[in-house]
């Protein structure tokens, strides 16, 4: 038989331990967390290491050495903010934007940030005031050499599909060239700069696609613009042929092909379609290094095309001949 009523003594004992075991556990929790507020309140010095490079440097210098390529920085603010800045902000590693830090030509071609406008600088980059910021040296110092220049094209890498017939027609890139500042090295040996891939799957109309630029020396070279915009230029296509005759003039002797006419297989976009005619192409026979005394198949090639047809065959590809004497 089930018996009903009140949990025994010993069970009732050990809730109450447990329940006073948390509370005291979370009394410890609150007491350490109210600690912590209050010491991260109180006002701290840290000292930190700190490696330093540039960004925006102007476009006719070039960065070649940093006299001075770290510094000590001193924080004396409050524990919130010490903590926040480990957390966040990385402060061994500086990114100076010259931008923003006005720095002076002292001879020569080297050039420093006073230790105000550095300041100044990490107190807006970091969201510190001015005054909880002590650096440990007066200026920082680094060379600056004019940059050599050269003006090239952009070539656009391309992995494109589409969709049905439709094709790439054409495509246009904005700007066409770019310059590229270095050394005169490098520079001399520079041919072309290359757009990263586009990628573009199924297409079946135009698209416009900005892309970044290619640096083949990054430490050493800057692209000016560093982006470009390419515009791909879709349209359906079609395969059509049309039949012409073998073109003879420039062979040495008196020859009859069989047959006189062959068929030009071709791929066109449909809005040129009507600008194709029996004239459009020029079939020749393929003789150099040959002796047509001693075959009767000479080989056929394409002598004159459009340049808005792809994909061109010709059938047959080789014909037979005689010699008429």
């Amino acid at each position: 038989m089930v018996q009903y009523g009140n949990k025994p003594e010993h069970e009732e004992k050990k809730i109450m331990r447990d329940s006073d075991k948390f509370v005291f556990i979370l009394s410890i929790v609150v007491s350490l967390a109210f600690w912590l507020l209050i010491k991260l309140s109180d006002n701290y010095s840290e000292n930190f290491d700190v490696a330093v490079r540039y960004q925006n440097i102007p476009v006719d210098k070039q960065l070649t050495s940093l006299i001075d390529s770290s510094f000590t920085l001193t924080l004396n603010t409050s524990g919130y903010n010490i903590l926040e800045t480990i957390i966040k902000k990385r402060p061994g590693h500086l990114v100076i934007d010259l931008n923003k830090c006005n720095p002076e030509k002292v001879s020569g071609n080297i050039y420093q940030i006073k230790k105000s406008d550095l300041e100044n600088f990490i107190a807006s980059r970091w969201d510190l005031m001015e005054n909880e910021i002590t650096v440990n040296k007066e200026k920082l110092r680094f060379i600056l050499e004019k940059s050599n220049k050269k003006t090239v094209n952009i070539k656009v890498v391309t992995n494109l599909t589409f969709y049905g017939q439709f094709g790439l027609y054409g495509l246009q890139v904005k700007p066409e060239k770019v310059t590229v500042y270095g050394p005169a090295s490098i520079l001399d040996t520079l041919q072309s700069i290359y757009t990263n891939q586009i990628e573009e799957k199924n297409l079946n109309r135009d698209k416009t696609v900005e892309t970044g630029l290619l640096n083949p020396s990054p430490a050493l070279l800057r692209i000016v613009p560093p982006k470009a915009e390419v515009t791909l230029d879709i349209e359906k296509y079609t395969e059509s042929v049309v039949e012409t005759a073998i073109d003879l003039s420039d062979i040495p002797l008196n020859i009859r092909t069989f047959p006189s006419k062959v068929k030009v297989r071709f791929h066109i976009a449909l809005k040129d379609y009507n600008l194709i005619n029996n004239n459009s192409f020029k079939v020749k026979p393929e003789i150099k290094g040959i002796d047509l005394n001693k075959v009767d198949r000479i080989s056929l090639k394409i002598a004159r095309k459009p340049a808005f047809v792809s994909g061109i065959r010709i059938e047959p590809p080789e014909v037979e001949f005689l010699i008429i004497k």
